[in-house]
């Protein structure tokens, strides 16, 4: 009888706290949750987000990688990650997304440029250059921005046709390109790069949260949530009314 005693105790704890895992798990609270982000989020935003998870949900075993934004869709239709940040673009069916961030977009060019010494310059400056662009497919949603910021300001962007992965660094420093970043890196960049702030700002880069609207988990909607707070907390949607006001 003392054994069986003992065991039931057991066994009703061992059961009072698989049903108080369940429960977590059902709010969101505990289990994997996998974030892939893009360059854009890697310095500020997601970090940002990453130290937010763990102080209000420590119980959530984040796992993130960097990715390219062209292969968001796949990744979270195939169920890869549950989550991602990237740059705004046209979803295709079976993802739905919340606005993040609104990340200005400043210039990037070599410290020996001619305008380096500027103290911030017209985009249309810059329209004779070579602009380190990786290809569409790669960042859709910078690409269009990009593109887009070029165009209001009058001219159409030459892409520099080598530009791939992190050699964009290395030839803008060498003055064989310029480049539109978003201010989250301007602390990033590395030595002979010069950060210029544009005198007619152009949008500012929209970042999204998002997800796969099939079989969404609890963490996902407990992630969306906080990063309300978070992008709340630091202003982080307030760009577009500032850039209006500044206008």
């Amino acid at each position: 009888g003392e054994v069986f005693l003992r065991e039931a105790k057991r066994v009703l704890t061992a059961a009072e706290r698989l049903s108080e895992r369940t429960r977590a798990a059902a709010r969101g609270e505990i289990g994997p949750l996998r974030i892939a982000y893009t360059m854009t989020s890697a310095y500020d935003t997601f970090p940002e987000l990453h130290a937010a998870l763990e102080e209000a949900l420590p119980g959530l075993a984040v796992r993130a990688r960097e990715v390219y934004a062209g292969d968001v869709p796949t990744l979270l239709l195939n169920g890869a990650f549950e989550l991602a940040l990237a740059p705004r673009c046209p979803l295709p069916d079976g993802l739905a997304s919340q606005p993040l961030r609104e990340e200005p977009l400043l210039a990037a060019v070599s410290q020996d440029h001619r305008l380096a010494e500027q103290r911030s310059i017209d985009l249309r400056d810059l329209q004779h250059e070579f602009f380190e662009l990786w290809p569409r497919d790669m960042g859709p949603g910078y690409y269009d921005a990009v593109v887009a910021a070029c165009r209001a300001a009058g001219f159409e962007p030459r892409r520099d046709p080598s530009a791939a992965g992190s050699i964009v660094w290395a030839n803008i420093a060498q003055a064989r390109g310029v480049a539109l970043i978003v201010k989250s890196l301007e602390s990033q960049v590395p030595h002979g790069v010069r950060i210029l702030p544009l005198r007619q700002p152009p949008a500012p880069l929209p970042i999204d949260v998002i997800w796969a609207t099939d079989q969404v988990a609890p963490a996902v909607g407990r992630f969306g949530e906080l990063a309300r707070d978070v992008a709340d907390r630091h202003g982080w949607l307030s760009t577009r009314a500032e850039h209006a006001r500044s206008a």
